[in-house]
């Protein structure tokens, strides 16, 4: 894979934010849990072509995988309204439990 795979990149991006969707976790949660920035994810998803940090990206690809993995054991989406605190760190431990 080059560095600038743009077609796998835009797969990959799409599937984060399916897995977001899936799992109830916005954009915003989902940039601190992977710590990247809500831009970056944007641009990853919109802007391909523009070149990325492959490492990060494929970092990142690790919290839809587990996003995914919670979902199907029915820990995702949330049905408590939680405070944002509480939520990151109640969807923080859910994801590191849920192994990929």
């Amino acid at each position: 894979m080059s560095y600038l795979d743009t077609h796998i990149t835009k797969e990959k991006a799409d599937i984060m934010f399916a897995a977001m969707d899936t799992a109830g976790v916005s954009v915003t949660l989902f940039s601190t849990l992977c710590r990247t920035s809500r831009a970056t994810l944007y641009r990853w998803r919109n802007e391909p072509e523009k070149g990325i940090d492959k490492i990060r990206f494929n970092l990142a690809f690790d919290i839809p995988v587990r996003l995914n993995r919670a979902v199907e054991q029915g820990k995702l989406p949330l049905k408590d309204k939680l405070d944002k605190a509480a939520k990151e760190a109640l969807v923080r431990k859910i994801v590191i439990s849920a192994k990929p």
